[in-house]
Protein backbone atom coordinates (compact mmCIF):
# COMPACT_ATOMS: atom_id res chain seq x y z
CA UNK A 1 0.00 0.00 0.00
CA UNK A 2 1.24 3.54 -0.93
CA UNK A 3 2.36 5.42 2.01
CA UNK A 4 -0.61 7.97 0.73
CA UNK A 5 -2.75 5.71 1.56
CA UNK A 6 -1.75 4.54 4.45
CA UNK A 7 -2.11 8.03 6.02
CA UNK A 8 -5.69 8.30 4.83
CA UNK A 9 -6.66 4.95 6.34
CA UNK A 10 -5.21 6.38 9.52
CA UNK A 11 -7.03 9.52 9.57
CA UNK A 12 -10.15 7.64 8.87
CA UNK A 13 -10.20 5.24 11.10
CA UNK A 14 -9.29 8.13 13.74
CA UNK A 15 -12.42 10.07 13.06
CA UNK A 16 -14.78 7.21 12.78
CA UNK A 17 -15.10 6.01 16.19
CA UNK A 18 -14.47 9.94 17.71
CA UNK A 19 -17.04 12.10 15.25
CA UNK A 20 -19.40 9.53 13.26
CA UNK A 21 -21.58 9.23 16.21
CA UNK A 22 -22.38 12.77 16.45
CA UNK A 23 -20.99 14.97 13.00
CA UNK A 24 -20.42 14.21 9.62
CA UNK A 25 -17.44 13.46 7.75
CA UNK A 26 -16.46 12.91 4.75
CA UNK A 27 -13.73 12.70 1.75
CA UNK A 28 -13.19 16.62 0.00
CA UNK A 29 -10.92 15.20 -2.44
CA UNK A 30 -7.00 14.76 -2.41
CA UNK A 31 -5.92 14.64 1.03
CA UNK A 32 -8.75 16.98 2.47
CA UNK A 33 -11.48 15.92 4.77
CA UNK A 34 -14.61 17.83 5.83
CA UNK A 35 -16.60 17.91 9.33
CA UNK A 36 -19.94 19.10 9.72
CA UNK A 37 -20.66 20.03 13.50
CA UNK A 38 -24.03 21.56 14.13
CA UNK A 39 -25.25 24.09 17.25
CA UNK A 40 -21.69 24.63 18.34
CA UNK A 41 -20.43 28.30 19.12
CA UNK A 42 -16.59 29.25 17.42
CA UNK A 43 -15.40 29.11 20.72
CA UNK A 44 -16.18 25.07 20.80
CA UNK A 45 -15.93 24.38 16.99
CA UNK A 46 -12.15 25.92 17.59
CA UNK A 47 -11.49 23.54 21.11
CA UNK A 48 -12.57 20.96 18.99
CA UNK A 49 -10.39 21.57 15.91
CA UNK A 50 -6.86 21.87 17.72
CA UNK A 51 -7.92 18.62 19.90
CA UNK A 52 -8.33 16.69 16.31
CA UNK A 53 -4.71 18.37 15.26
CA UNK A 54 -3.06 16.51 18.78
CA UNK A 55 -4.68 13.95 17.78
CA UNK A 56 -4.35 13.04 14.66
CA UNK A 57 -0.42 14.60 14.84
CA UNK A 58 0.34 12.19 17.30
CA UNK A 59 -1.07 9.65 15.42
CA UNK A 60 0.17 10.24 12.13
CA UNK A 61 4.16 10.73 13.33
CA UNK A 62 3.93 6.91 13.91
CA UNK A 63 2.98 5.54 9.97
CA UNK A 64 6.73 6.06 9.31
CA UNK A 65 10.16 6.90 11.26
CA UNK A 66 11.32 8.45 7.78
CA UNK A 67 8.31 10.71 6.82
CA UNK A 68 7.15 13.65 8.54
CA UNK A 69 2.96 13.90 8.34
CA UNK A 70 1.37 17.36 9.26
CA UNK A 71 -2.19 18.18 9.78
CA UNK A 72 -3.85 22.04 9.21
CA UNK A 73 -7.06 22.29 10.22
CA UNK A 74 -9.61 25.45 9.21
CA UNK A 75 -12.96 26.10 10.71
CA UNK A 76 -15.76 28.73 9.80
CA UNK A 77 -18.77 28.97 11.40
CA UNK A 78 -21.97 31.15 10.39
CA UNK A 79 -22.10 33.17 13.01
CA UNK A 80 -24.98 35.34 13.15
CA UNK A 81 -24.54 36.76 9.52
CA UNK A 82 -26.14 33.69 7.76
CA UNK A 83 -23.76 32.42 4.55
CA UNK A 84 -24.12 29.90 1.97
CA UNK A 85 -22.44 26.21 2.27
CA UNK A 86 -20.27 27.22 -0.42
CA UNK A 87 -19.05 30.48 0.92
CA UNK A 88 -18.69 28.90 4.51
CA UNK A 89 -16.50 26.11 3.17
CA UNK A 90 -14.87 28.61 1.12
CA UNK A 91 -13.74 30.00 4.14
CA UNK A 92 -12.63 27.06 6.16
CA UNK A 93 -10.49 26.52 3.47
CA UNK A 94 -8.80 29.97 3.60
CA UNK A 95 -8.38 29.17 7.20
CA UNK A 96 -6.55 25.65 6.32
CA UNK A 97 -3.91 27.53 4.57
CA UNK A 98 -3.71 29.80 6.85
CA UNK A 99 -3.03 26.90 9.16
CA UNK A 100 -0.64 25.88 6.61
CA UNK A 101 1.29 28.99 6.15
CA UNK A 102 1.68 29.35 9.47
CA UNK A 103 3.71 26.30 9.95
CA UNK A 104 0.98 23.70 10.09
CA UNK A 105 0.24 20.86 13.20
CA UNK A 106 -2.45 23.84 13.70
CA UNK A 107 -6.04 25.10 13.38
CA UNK A 108 -7.17 28.09 12.55
CA UNK A 109 -10.45 30.04 12.91
CA UNK A 110 -11.61 32.08 10.00
CA UNK A 111 -12.61 35.36 11.22
CA UNK A 112 -14.55 37.90 9.27
CA UNK A 113 -13.50 41.53 8.75
CA UNK A 114 -14.14 44.06 11.64
CA UNK A 115 -17.08 45.75 9.60
CA UNK A 116 -18.36 42.28 10.21
CA UNK A 117 -19.76 41.98 5.75
CA UNK A 118 -19.88 37.92 4.61
CA UNK A 119 -17.04 38.97 1.87
CA UNK A 120 -15.44 35.45 0.39
CA UNK A 121 -12.13 34.74 0.48
CA UNK A 122 -9.64 36.02 -2.48
CA UNK A 123 -9.14 32.28 -2.95
CA UNK A 124 -13.45 31.82 -3.72
CA UNK A 125 -13.25 35.29 -5.43
CA UNK A 126 -10.71 33.75 -8.31
CA UNK A 127 -12.71 30.79 -8.11
CA UNK A 128 -15.26 32.97 -9.46
CA UNK A 129 -13.70 35.09 -11.99
CA UNK A 130 -11.66 32.42 -13.13
CA UNK A 131 -15.11 30.20 -13.78
CA UNK A 132 -16.88 33.17 -15.62
CA UNK A 133 -13.54 33.52 -17.79
CA UNK A 134 -13.63 30.34 -18.91
CA UNK A 135 -17.39 30.70 -20.30
CA UNK A 136 -16.53 34.43 -21.21
CA UNK A 137 -13.42 33.82 -23.88
CA UNK A 138 -11.12 35.73 -21.54
CA UNK A 139 -8.44 32.94 -21.10
CA UNK A 140 -5.23 33.42 -23.28
CA UNK A 141 -2.11 32.00 -23.66
CA UNK A 142 1.99 33.61 -23.86
CA UNK A 143 3.74 32.24 -25.74
CA UNK A 144 7.58 32.39 -24.25
CA UNK A 145 10.53 31.73 -26.64
CA UNK A 146 12.95 28.84 -25.01
CA UNK A 147 16.48 29.43 -26.68
CA UNK A 148 19.16 27.39 -27.79
CA UNK A 149 22.26 28.60 -26.06
CA UNK A 150 24.72 27.70 -28.47
CA UNK A 151 23.29 28.94 -31.96
CA UNK A 152 20.59 31.28 -30.14
CA UNK A 153 17.54 30.68 -31.72
CA UNK A 154 13.93 29.41 -30.99
CA UNK A 155 13.85 26.42 -30.32
CA UNK A 156 10.23 26.09 -29.70
CA UNK A 157 7.52 28.74 -27.89
CA UNK A 158 5.90 27.56 -24.19
CA UNK A 159 2.53 28.08 -24.04
CA UNK A 160 1.76 29.86 -20.50
CA UNK A 161 -2.26 30.38 -19.34
CA UNK A 162 -3.14 34.19 -18.83
CA UNK A 163 -6.93 35.19 -17.37
CA UNK A 164 -7.38 38.79 -19.23
CA UNK A 165 -9.31 40.47 -16.28
CA UNK A 166 -11.96 42.66 -17.23
CA UNK A 167 -10.37 45.66 -16.33
CA UNK A 168 -8.01 44.93 -19.41
CA UNK A 169 -5.38 43.55 -16.40
CA UNK A 170 -3.34 40.36 -17.39
CA UNK A 171 -3.26 37.43 -14.17
CA UNK A 172 -0.56 34.85 -14.56
CA UNK A 173 -1.08 30.82 -14.66
CA UNK A 174 0.77 30.77 -11.01
CA UNK A 175 -1.89 32.68 -9.47
CA UNK A 176 -4.51 30.50 -11.33
CA UNK A 177 -3.84 27.02 -10.98
CA UNK A 178 -3.61 26.26 -7.36
CA UNK A 179 -7.79 27.75 -7.35
CA UNK A 180 -8.65 25.96 -10.44
CA UNK A 181 -6.81 22.61 -8.74
CA UNK A 182 -8.57 23.24 -5.68
CA UNK A 183 -12.39 23.96 -6.86
CA UNK A 184 -12.21 21.40 -10.11
CA UNK A 185 -11.69 23.65 -13.07
CA UNK A 186 -8.26 22.47 -13.55
CA UNK A 187 -9.55 19.90 -16.62
CA UNK A 188 -11.62 22.02 -18.34
CA UNK A 189 -8.32 24.50 -18.59
CA UNK A 190 -6.11 22.00 -19.95
CA UNK A 191 -8.79 21.00 -22.21
CA UNK A 192 -8.93 24.48 -23.81
CA UNK A 193 -5.31 24.63 -23.75
CA UNK A 194 -5.06 21.94 -25.71
CA UNK A 195 -7.79 22.79 -28.08
CA UNK A 196 -5.93 25.85 -28.32
CA UNK A 197 -2.63 24.55 -29.38
CA UNK A 198 -4.00 22.51 -31.55
CA UNK A 199 -5.40 25.24 -33.45
CA UNK A 200 -2.13 27.11 -33.15
CA UNK A 201 -0.06 23.83 -34.59
CA UNK A 202 -3.15 23.29 -37.70
CA UNK A 203 -2.27 27.42 -38.95
CA UNK A 204 1.18 27.09 -37.96
CA UNK A 205 2.31 24.12 -38.89
CA UNK A 206 6.28 24.84 -38.82
CA UNK A 207 5.98 26.14 -35.04
CA UNK A 208 7.00 23.64 -32.24
CA UNK A 209 5.36 24.19 -29.48
CA UNK A 210 5.19 23.25 -25.41
CA UNK A 211 2.29 22.87 -22.58
CA UNK A 212 1.98 22.50 -19.15
CA UNK A 213 -0.81 19.80 -17.70
CA UNK A 214 -1.74 19.54 -14.18
CA UNK A 215 -1.57 16.26 -12.78
CA UNK A 216 -5.29 15.80 -12.21
CA UNK A 217 -5.48 15.41 -15.49
CA UNK A 218 -2.61 12.92 -16.42
CA UNK A 219 -3.70 11.22 -13.92
CA UNK A 220 -7.44 11.25 -15.28
CA UNK A 221 -8.35 7.58 -16.99
CA UNK A 222 -10.30 9.23 -19.86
Amino acid sequence: MAFGDQVLRAIDSRLNPGLRDFYAVGRTGGDGFGIVVRGVDAATAAALAAKLVRCLASELLQLHANAFVSVSIGTAVTGEHAVSATNLVAQAEHAQGMAKSNGRNQAVLYTQPPDGSTAEPPSSSLARTLHNAITDGRLVLAYQPVMRAETVETAFYECLLRLRNADGTITAAGALVPVAEDVGLIRAIDRWVLEQVIEDLVTYPLIHLSMNVSGYTTNNPT
